[in-house]
C-alpha cells in the first residue's frame, strides 16, 4: 500500500474540508438549517453569568389576574437555540437570521411584537447558545381569559418565517368577585 506524504495528505484534507463547507453553503438557506431549537420559557426574572449560563427565576406557567385587562408586572420570555456547527461562520452571518415573537389572543387577533435579530456568533464555540430574550414587563396587556398561543418564528435572508417554538399560556377568568368557600 502507498501512503501519500504529509503535503499531499493535508491538501485533500484541506479539499474535502472546503467541498463540505461548499456542500453546507448549498443546503443551509432556512432557519432551521441554521439553528436548532431547544426551549421557550416565561419568567419573572433572569441573571445571567459571565460563561453566557443563565438563571431563570420564577417561571411563569399561567397567570390568575384579579381583574381583566391585566398588564403584568415582570414578564420575560426567553427562548435558546443551538447554532448547529458544520454551517460555516462566514454563511451563517451572509443569512443573517432574526426571530419574533407572536402573542395570539384566545379569540385569535394575532399581535406581532418585534423582529429581533440574532447576535454575531464566535469561531471559538461551535455548539454557541443564541438566546432571544425579551422583557414584556408592564408593556403587554392581556384584555381576556382564556389560552393565549406564545409563537416564536425565525427566518433568514433566503427564507419566509418559519414557526421555531410555541407555547400555550393561560389567562384564568378574573377572581374579584368570586365567592370563596370554606372547607373543613
Amino acid at each position: 500500500m502507498k501512503t501519500l506524504p504529509k503535503h499531499n495528505a493535508e491538501l485533500i484534507v484541506q479539499s474535502q474540508k472546503k467541498k463540505s463547507d461548499q456542500a453546507a453553503e448549498h443546503i443551509a438557506c432556512t432557519f432551521e438549517h441554521l439553528l436548532l431549537p431547544d426551549y421557550l420559557v416565561l419568567c419573572e426574572d433572569y441573571v445571567q453569568g459571565l460563561r453566557n449560563d443563565i438563571s431563570i427565576i420564577k417561571t411563569i406557567d399561567y397567570l390568575k389576574p384579579d381583574s381583566l385587562p391585566y398588564t403584568p408586572p415582570r414578564l420575560i420570555v426567553i427562548a435558546t437555540f443551538f447554532r448547529l456547527p458544520f454551517i460555516p461562520i462566514s454563511r451563517f452571518a451572509e443569512l443573517k437570521p432574526e426571530c419574533r415573537l407572536v402573542i395570539q389572543t384566545p379569540s385569535k387577533k394575532t399581535v406581532e411584537i418585534g423582529s429581533f435579530p440574532i447576535s454575531s456568533i464566535s469561531e471559538n464555540d461551535a455548539w454557541l447558545i443564541e438566546r432571544l430574550i425579551i422583557d414584556l414587563s408592564g408593556s403587554v396587556e392581556f384584555t381576556e381569559s382564556g389560552p393565549y398561543t406564545l409563537r416564536v418564528d425565525g427566518r433568514t435572508t433566503e427564507s419566509p418565517y418559519q414557526t421555531t417554538h410555541w407555547r400555550l399560556f393561560p389567562i384564568a377568568g378574573p377572581t374579584q368577585g368570586t365567592k370563596k368557600l370554606m372547607q373543613a
